[in-house]
Formats: structure tokens, C-alpha cells, sequence
């Protein structure tokens, strides 16, 4: 998508986008992602799952729906989202970047859904 050209997400649909930012989390650090209440009173909702992990490293992949009957007109250069750090007590233990199921890390652009996190493996 071209920074002046629109992309029309319609009522009741859902697509991935991702941050123009890249970004490294220390192991010290937690972020979470919110929509801007401006797209919010639209009915453009943008959610991340949650927040991003300490030792995260990335693109952020936002998730966004139209809940309200028109269509919209997304930009490439909108701010769509705010992020605020918090200060763990304590670095992370296991840092994503860590983990064996770190199935996001060094992402580029949106990511689609890696569901093999979802269930547990010790139970086959």
C-alpha cells in the first residue's frame, strides 16, 4: 500500500496490518498496544493480543476490524495506535526471544496466526 492511497476496510471486516516501526524489547521492559480513540469512535478497533512480550523483537502486527456500518479509508502514514513501556520489577526470567515457542520473533510486516503454541504438546 502507497502512503497516500486508501485501503477501505468495509463494515464487519477484519485485516492485518503491521507497524512501520521495528522494535526491540529489553528483557526489563513489557509494551501495550492500543487503538487510538479517535479510529475507536469510527468503529475501527486496533488490538495487538494483549502486549508485547519482554525480549520482543519486531514489527508489531496490529489487528483491526470495522465494527460500524460504513466503510472507512485507512492510511499507511495514519497513527492508528499508541504504545506505552512499563518497567518490570525484575527483568523476564525467559525472555521471548528465549523461548522455544518464540513464534513471532524478527517479524517483518504482518504475521498470520502460528497456532501450534495453542496446544499442548506433552499430552500426545
Amino acid at each position: 500500500m502507497k502512503k497516500d492511497e486508501p485501503f477501505i476496510l468495509h463494515p464487519g471486516n477484519f485485516v492485518l496490518a503491521s507497524t512501520l516501526e521495528y522494535v526491540k524489547v529489553p528483557d526489563n521492559l513489557l509494551l501495550r498496544v492500543e487503538g487510538k480513540s479517535t479510529l475507536a469512535r469510527m468503529g475501527i478497533l486496533v488490538h495487538t493480543a494483549g502486549f508485547v512480550d519482554p525480549g520482543f523483537e519486531g514489527t508489531l502486527t496490529l489487528e483491526i476490524s470495522n465494527q460500524s456500518n460504513l466503510p472507512v479509508a485507512l492510511y499507511a502514514s495514519m497513527y492508528i495506535c499508541q504504545v506505552s513501556v512499563e518497567v518490570l520489577s525484575s527483568p523476564a526470567e525467559v525472555p521471548y526471544n528465549m523461548r522455544k515457542k518464540s513464534l513471532y520473533s524478527r517479524s517483518l510486516g504482518p504475521m498470520v496466526a502460528q497456532t501450534s503454541n495453542l496446544f499442548d504438546k506433552s499430552k500426545k
